[in-house]
């Protein structure tokens, strides 16, 4: 789906399904915009990301404030609408949904353990990743998970493909589990826990 593959587009239509995102600084190329400003709101470290661009190709990590300019052109050379987003610390996995029999159904949670600093194109395509079937969460998690990716998928305006993989992040915010997403879902009926889209991926 093309919506999909547009970061922006796809946080701005699940928002009003009232799917919360993640933090987020929108620039567009050219655009005046203050390091302090986005630092103050997104907090350290961020993520730097082409909107319109996949397998991770101009994203970037920031650690420093003082590379944080450095990388927005970096990401411009890629695309000329950037986003800006706060850092999820936590446990990637990953969804496989579909319908089947005309039923929508999950068939797999997969943990994602990365080598390198964050899930880039090397721990993508080049082995510098491992893949744990079934995911080390808890009933529970692997509960919200499920029920909240199928409720994604259920959203016509997205959803175009029959199947679809969600990247997930399961976030550790003082001392407790939270489930997150990059564009994500809040699930208010379980203490403690969120749900944000990382990526949609139509296979």
């Amino acid at each position: 789906s093309s919506l999909t593959f547009n970061k922006r587009d796809c946080i701005s239509v699940l928002n009003k399904h009232n799917i919360p995102s993640a933090k987020s600084v929108q620039l567009n190329f050219g655009q005046p915009y203050s390091i302090e400003k986005i630092v103050s709101r997104l907090g350290l470290p961020c993520f730097v990301k082409a909107n319109r661009s996949g397998s991770s190709f101009g994203v970037f990590k920031v650690n420093k404030k003082e590379d944080l300019k450095g990388y927005v052109n970096q990401a411009f050379d890629f695309d000329n609408e950037i986003l800006i987003e706060s850092y999820l610390n936590g446990i990637e996995v990953s969804v496989g949904v579909m319908n089947y029999k005309e039923e929508v159904k999950v068939f797999g949670i997969t943990e994602l353990i990365t080598e390198n600093d964050f899930f880039d194109y090397d721990a993508k395509y080049n082995g510098k990743s491992k893949e744990i079937t079934p995911a080390n969460i808890s009933e529970k998690q692997k509960k919200l998970v499920s029920e909240l990716s199928i409720k994604i998928y259920k959203n016509k305006k997205v959803m175009k493909e029959n199947m679809y993989l969600f990247s997930l992040i399961l976030v550790k915010k003082n001392l407790k589990k939270i489930l997150k997403l990059k564009l994500f879902i809040l699930n208010k009926g379980i203490k403690n826990m969120k749900i944000k889209v990382m990526e949609m991926i139509p296979i």
